[in-house]
């Protein structure tokens, strides 16, 4: 089995979070916008949320593409998923944007997903109460969602993307505080993101002896894992990385 960083994380026929338009894709999350594929899998509660999507359940396994698919999830958002791929003996596990409720499992491989950072820091909650005037953005659907709700649980009048709440629509439009994306604003993210500490010790956990990482965060995080004496390689489109060969791993 070959690993390539080709419009996102492949293996075998299929795509990982794609970044270009692919034949088969699989989502970990949900994006702000999917991009087209010919056959989009998600876990099943993320494909319920959207359409012409098959869900893959929590628990159990299927194969697609050509791999055995087993998915964890990484409480990234509602359906968030952490995917185990398996082909012929061999392991990969492919981790995308993820929480501290991710749970490791042995793996030949390992693919991690370093995003950009997100300022921890949540006066802007404070700043809203005090009728402040705001521009949300958050990365994603799903971040979107989450500083939505926040919002309404603070009891603070909130304009959002119709297509987050279509039952609740958009929000009065003498709201103060806006979700949108793109344009200017502060980003914000209304979930609790894993740091970089936890990865590594994740990393440690799967037993993975070979580690590949993508993202905003790539270098930093590389590094760190290397610092922790962990193989480490930082993926750039288009880079081939073959997986076979690798010696048997413990699967406990």
């Amino acid at each position: 089995m070959e690993l390539r960083y080709v419009h996102g994380i492949r293996l075998g026929a299929l795509t990982f979070d794609p970044v270009g338009k692919v034949a088969s894709a699989f989502w970990t999350h949900r994006p702000v916008r999917r991009t087209p594929a010919g056959q989009t899998l998600a876990s099943a509660p993320l494909a319920a949320t959207w359409t012409d999507v098959l869900g893959v359940p929590f628990g159990g396994s299927v194969v697609a593409g050509g791999l055995r698919l087993e998915l964890l999830p990484s409480g990234y958002g509602p359906g968030g998923a952490a995917v185990l791929a398996t082909s012929n003996g061999h392991r990969t596990l492919v981790v995308g944007p993820t929480t501290t409720r991710c749970h490791a499992q042995p793996a030949h491989a390992l693919v991690l997903c370093a995003p950009e950072s997100v300022d921890p820091d949540e006066s802007w909650l404070e700043a809203a109460r005090q009728g402040a005037a705001l521009r949300l953005l958050p990365r994603d659907a799903a971040a979107a969602a989450a500083l939505s709700a926040r919002l309404a649980a603070a009891g603070i009048p909130h304009r959002r993307p119709a297509w987050l709440d279509p039952a609740g629509g958009e929000g009065p439009r003498s709201a103060r505080v806006v979700i949108a994306f793109g344009g200017t604003g502060l980003v914000v993210d209304g979930r609790p993101q894993a740091d970089e500490g936890f990865l590594v010790a994740f990393a440690h956990s799967t037993g993975a002896e070979r580690i590949y990482v993508h993202g905003p965060r790539a270098d930093a995080l590389s590094m760190r894992l290397r610092e922790a004496g962990l193989p480490s390689r930082i993926l750039s489109a288009p880079t081939q990385l073959p997986l076979a060969g690798l010696s048997p791993v413990s699967l406990r």
